[in-house]
């Protein structure tokens, strides 16, 4: 028989269950105090079950157990002490019946074929007309092959209008598949422009798949932002390896704190293997200060890497409630090369100035007629079927717009931006992946032409991409 273990263990274990999953969020008087003070009775009823199928969500999407209990569903609660196990049932046990709000959000949770917004705090913010990658998950844990199931991301404003929708089709082996082909994640790209929204707006995020009838769900909530940011946010998008002999993988997360008070966390990096397996794991505190932002790497050095080899994130303040999380990141190697504004070639009416604020220390501007291009020539080769990453550095005061992207004279997609706050606020990082033929003697050419609004740039990076 499996055994139950309570504490927090990131091997994977088929052997192992997660045991009274409600305790690691909800129930002490501590969570209950920090997360809802002040608050009525009726609100932790209402708070308890959405916390414990989020908290449950996050321990599934690991797949590092044989499964999760919910160990009960008539315990007891002492006056004056912290434990209290009895929010499953309502309080008339002559005829027992499960809450409500239990009932909605556990049928979810547990479902054999789970469905998981992979964001773990209590809001997910987002500014107007920012594009946000959102990872959705389908486990498996029946015993079938699931194909083409739709699997839809939907946002829901307060009078049940919807303000976005994609929907992606799923496929997933059965519970057990090797290499952990039983989870299959997917990423949404999730921007808002509906008019009339407003910063602090609460609107309801939902990802849903419908199978024999039943509609399954993982719901978040979802918060309109602006400048004036509020609360904490955490987000992992890379993982990368550098050096050559003693590698060293390096995980890109973006910490942002806009409460008035200091935020500790504890972000662990773990490594596994193509068998979902622990490699190697490693965990650091940092101390964000009030309305302080951070990009940080948490790196692990000398592994040795070998095919499917993955990289999760997990990020928790410091009661160990969870933040966000990013598991199953795919680990590659770039070789990155930066191209300089004072090296582009430009016209269109475009310029080339100095601006000591710029990360090359130049930048090009005015780039505000429908003729503006800008380029760079004698660029780095490669194979035929290369995988690169293109990068641009850039600044703007204006709304959302975009450049055409060409490679020796063939269209090769575009680049996204978005406000920055200032002209010389050089935060922005536009990205495209690309899957180019390059001239192997360096004599490539990047071109950008403009497209919509427009944006100062620094420089662009072009890096090849290593996939293990």
């Amino acid at each position: 028989m499996p055994k139950i273990r309570t504490s927090i263990f990131f091997d994977r274990r088929p052997d192992l269950f997660v045991n009274a999953v409600k305790w690691l969020k909800t129930v002490k008087k501590y969570a209950y105090d920090r997360l809802m003070p002040n608050a009525t009775n009726a609100e932790r009823l209402a708070y308890y079950p959405m916390a414990t199928a989020q908290a449950t969500e996050f321990w599934r999407a690991s797949r590092f157990y044989a499964g999760i209990q919910q160990f009960c569903g008539l315990g007891y609660s002492k006056p004056g002490q912290s434990g209290a196990t009895s929010d499953v049932l309502s309080p008339d046990l002559t005829v027992p019946v499960i809450r409500p709000g239990v009932k909605q959000w556990f049928t979810s949770a547990f479902a054999p074929l789970g469905i998981i917004i992979e964001q773990y705090g209590d809001t997910i913010r987002l500014e107007w007309g920012e594009s946000k990658p959102i990872s959705v998950s389908l486990i498996n844990d029946l015993n079938e092959d699931i194909v083409d199931l739709p699997v839809t991301l939907a946002v829901y404003g307060d009078d049940g209008d919807v303000l976005y929708s994609e929907t992606k089709q799923y496929s997933v082996r059965e519970a057990g598949s090797a290499n952990q082909s039983d989870v299959n994640r997917d990423v949404f790209h999730l921007r808002l422009t509906s008019p009339g929204l407003e910063n602090g707006d609460s609107l309801r995020l939902v990802a849903s798949y419908e199978r024999g009838g039943v509609t399954v769900t993982s719901v978040r909530t979802l918060v309109m932002s602006s400048s004036s940011k509020s609360g904490f946010f955490a987000a992992t998008d890379e993982a990368l390896i550098t050096g050559d002999s003693a590698k060293t993988v390096s995980v890109g997360t973006l910490l942002e704190n806009y409460q008035e008070k200091e935020q500790q966390c504890v972000i662990t990096l773990a490594i596994y293997d193509a068998d979902g397996r622990l490699a190697v794991i490693d965990s650091k505190i940092l101390n964000l200060e009030i309305h302080e932002s951070e990009r940080l790497t948490n790196a692990i050095a000398g592994i040795v890497l070998q095919k499917g080899y993955t990289a999760s994130v997990y990020i928790w303040d410091n009661g160990y409630v969870p933040l966000a999380a990013a598991q199953g990141l795919p680990l590659s190697q770039r070789e990155e090369t930066i191209y300089s504004a004072a090296n582009a070639e430009f016209g269109g009416g475009v310029r080339l100035t100095t601006n000591t604020a710029s990360p090359s220390g130049y930048e090009l501007g005015y780039i505000d007629q429908a003729s503006s291009f800008f380029q760079w020539k004698n660029v780095i080769g490669g194979k035929p079927g290369d995988k690169y990453l293109l990068k641009l550095y850039y600044a703007t005061n204006n709304n959302p717009g975009s450049y055409k992207v060409l490679v020796n004279g063939e269209n090769a997609g575009s680049v996204s931006f978005n406000k920055t706050g200032g002209w010389s606020n050089y935060s922005g990082i536009a990205e495209l992946e690309l899957v180019l033929t390059l001239n192997s003697d360096n004599t490539n050419v990047i071109r950008f032409e403009r497209v919509a609004s427009e944006a100062n740039v620094a420089q662009i990076s072009l890096a090849a991409i290593t996939e293990y």
